[in-house]
């Protein structure tokens, strides 16, 4: 009879243990489930071009606008837009018969006229990344992934001139246009970041992007060759960007419960 009653404590204990491990079990696995998110990026990147287009612009700075759909920490999906503000310019040759023995261009008083030259643009793309999750802290609810991946999207260039109105009439009017080497066209892009996701504090991400780009003239003719512009452009870029985002929790519900009385 002891043996009997010392199984059944035992087996007793024993469900007992079991069904508290799976209680902390559930609790976690439901505290520590992964959600979707809407994240919104505001970054900046910096360049370095090669192939045709480090003839025309070397390097520029772009401001990245992303809206993406976060899955579950498996995938990523967006579309980003970006502004290119660049002033590194190469304006060798740029003007054949317009300029003196030093290169200068004259303005209306027989001066050297100041001409500044900036690259001006946008990209609008699309893309889909790979998150590889690497570390994850409960307590903060806080994650850290490395994202591979690219996109495919459209861009648009051109050299933007600045100088006093009416004094460089070489560049004003229908002038400008054969000058300002305005592209466009198809770009590809792959992109390696890393990224620190936490909805109770500032979310961030870095990395480097490598750009691939079709692109033609767009205008008529083209006044530095003196020639209907039929050329196409293969711009390579390379550049590294670092980014704030902000993270929209989607499913997330209130933990407080509501009492209605009636």
């Amino acid at each position: 009879m002891r043996n009997k009653w010392v199984i059944i404590l035992l087996l007793s204990g024993f469900i007992n243990v079991k069904a508290q491990i799976s209680s902390v079990s559930d609790s976690f696995g439901k505290k520590n489930e992964e959600k979707s998110w809407i994240l919104m990026h505001v970054a900046g990147t910096y360049s370095v071009n090669s192939g045709d287009w480090a003839d025309r612009y070397p390097a520029y700075t772009a401001l990245p606008l992303r809206l993406e759909y976060y899955h579950k920490n498996k995938y990523t999906v967006g579309i980003d837009y970006s502004f290119y503000l660049g002033s590194q310019v190469n304006i060798t040759g740029m003007f054949p018969d317009m300029t003196d023995d030093d290169g200068s261009l004259r303005d209306n008083n027989g001066y050297p006229a100041v001409v500044r030259t900036y690259m001006r643009g946008w990209s609008s793309r699309a893309y889909a990344l790979k998150i590889i999750p690497l570390f994850y802290s409960p307590s903060k609810e806080a994650r850290w992934s490395l994202q591979l991946g690219g996109g495919l999207g459209y861009t648009r260039h051109y050299t933007k001139f600045n100088f006093d109105l009416d004094m460089v009439p070489q560049l004003e009017g229908a002038y400008l246009g054969g000058y300002d080497r305005l592209s466009a066209g198809t770009q590809l892009f792959e992109q390696i970041r890393f990224q620190y996701l936490d909805n109770s504090a500032v979310s961030l991400t870095a990395g480097f992007e490598f750009l691939q780009g079709f692109t033609k003239q767009q205008r008529a003719y083209d006044f530095t060759t003196r020639s209907i512009p039929n050329q196409g452009y293969f711009d390579l870029g390379f550049g590294a960007f670092l980014g704030v985002i902000i993270p929209i929790r989607l499913g997330q519900t209130s933990s407080t419960e509501e009492y209605y009385i009636d």
